[in-house]
């Protein structure tokens, strides 16, 4: 029953927004007994929780999975999870909404468990990546004052992010600015066609690669990439 009460809540949400998402109403379309809704969540609260550790799950599944190929390049890597982020975004606006958001009700209860499982392995399926391309590759960083040194380092024991301190601060200034481009998009701070949105936010993709430290080559389209010349043909008349 609890995967139909947050099926439902999910809907009212799509339809409503946050505040549209009332357990009365998810009673009612439930033919449920409003008193008996408590045997399944103990709150609002607690089922809007619940409810974004489930979307942070499905959010992780989409960026691994388009960036789980090993043989791509880094670089290619990072893009990939960054356009796939931004799709579901604009697919998903008001879980993205619930997610992002400035009033978080997952903030207030289930301080641990599913819901910080969950918001983790989102995180870290964008960090692996910055850990990954550090050790290959490195990016540029530049000195820390001590105290944002300490706070970059409890950030990453916390969150599990094997960087040093002022690499993390590269990780979380990228971070801002995907997140940024994203949120100006689908919040609808400005307002864009979707082609000046998107070539907006491939403008954000190209800064932040150079901010990494991103070759001139990296940065081109993929199949406009310096590639091997192959030697010509030999003419069969001449051998």
């Amino acid at each position: 029953m609890i995967a139909r009460v947050k099926q439902v809540a999910r809907r009212h949400l799509v339809e409503h927004g946050v505040s549209g998402v009332q357990l009365p109403a998810i009673a009612r379309e439930l033919s449920m007994p409003f008193h008996e809704m408590s045997a399944y969540v103990a709150s609002l609260d607690v089922l809007l929780a619940e409810l974004i550790a489930d979307l942070w799950g499905e959010l992780a599944d989409v960026i691994e999975a388009a960036t789980r190929d090993s043989t791509v390049l880094i670089w290619d890597r990072l893009v990939d999870g960054a356009r796939a982020l931004r799709r579901w975004a604009i697919t998903y606006p008001q879980e993205f909404r619930l997610l992002f958001g400035i009033s978080n009700p997952a903030s207030k209860v289930l301080r641990d468990g599913p819901y910080i499982l969950s918001g983790h392995r989102f995180g870290d399926a964008f960090g692996r990546l910055y850990v990954e391309l550090w050790e290959e590759r490195g990016f540029p960083t530049l000195p820390l004052d001590p105290e944002l040194e300490e706070a970059m380092r409890a950030y990453s024991e916390r969150v599990g992010l094997t960087l040093p301190p002022d690499a993390v601060a590269v990780f979380v200034g990228c971070w801002t600015r995907l997140y940024g481009a994203i949120t100006l998009d689908v919040l609808g701070h400005v307002t864009l066609s979707a082609r000046e949105a998107e070539q907006l936010f491939e403008r954000e993709l190209v800064a932040i690669g150079e901010s990494l430290g991103a070759t001139a080559d990296d940065l081109l389209p993929r199949a406009a990439r310096t590639a091997e010349v192959e030697p010509p043909a030999q003419d069969s008349a001449s051998t």
